[in-house]
């Protein structure tokens, strides 16, 4: 929006003599002569003054109302432009999932490598291997599809300590582990983790003492590899923890 301009002030005017009568002999000739000076002197150019303020306030109002019908009308132009960015961003995803072959899940066989998306959260996974029927909703089933994106991950709750996470041996796979034990929570990592597999924690139980123990393959954080395991004291901040085949450890991202 344009700063509004306040209005020039409206400027004084000199009030006029006494108006001449023609009836009035004794009076009428000064009377007249007044009036003519009054006139000359304040009449005509108090009145030219008086134009130009009228002018000056109409010109700045003319030009705030030429700069608020530019301004409309970018303010639409970048409305039309972001409905046209979120659409192309709609048309994006679906054309990338299009590409990747990925269609909606529903219980049935699944090749090695196919990409589907979850009903229940509409991101998309991968099958880790051949799946002769698959009747868990990927999104719930980290152990037989990949998440293509940590958006998509499942969240359960750690309620115990000591061994691995659910009494699984790849118990927190590819899933965001939410630390609510009361105590020190010790866990361990999943057990047989694949090229890019994930397992993120979260410390909500508010301690700084949990701790998350190495299961096989060491723990890469920055330089530093832990071969034991890694203290968590970030309270409340995700964890991730992924794993690198190629290295056979896992890395804090």
């Amino acid at each position: 929006m344009p700063t509004p301009t306040t209005p020039v002030a409206v400027p004084a005017m000199t009030a006029p003599p006494t108006l001449p009568v023609r009836g009035d002999r004794t009076n009428f000739a000064t009377q007249s002569q007044a009036w003519t000076l009054w006139e000359k002197a304040y009449k005509f150019p108090e009145a030219i003054v008086l134009a130009n303020n009228v002018l000056a306030n109409a010109t700045a109002a003319y030009d705030q109302a030429v700069v608020a019908a530019a301004q409309a009308a970018v303010a639409a132009a970048q409305a039309v432009a972001a409905q046209g960015s979120a659409v192309a961003a709609a048309n994006t995803l679906a054309a990338a999932q299009a590409a990747l072959g990925a269609t909606k899940w529903v219980a049935g066989a699944y090749a090695s490598g196919v990409c589907a998306w979850s009903p229940a959260n509409g991101q998309l996974y991968r099958t880790r291997a051949a799946l002769a029927n698959s009747t868990v909703d990927p999104i719930s089933d980290p152990t037989n599809w990949y998440s293509l994106g940590l958006m998509s991950l499942p969240i359960a709750y750690v309620a115990d300590t000591g061994g691995s996470m659910y009494g699984a041996a790849n118990g927190g796979l590819n899933t965001i582990n939410v630390i609510q034990y009361a105590g020190q929570c010790s866990k361990y990592l999943p057990a047989t983790p694949s090229n890019g597999d994930v397992c993120v924690v979260l410390v909500a139980n508010g301690r700084t003492d949990n701790i998350i123990y190495c299961n096989g393959a060491p723990i890469a954080v920055s330089a530093t590899v832990v071969a034991d395991g890694v203290t968590l004291d970030a309270i409340r901040q995700p964890i991730t923890f992924k794993y690198f085949s190629g290295l056979s450890q896992w890395r804090v991202m």
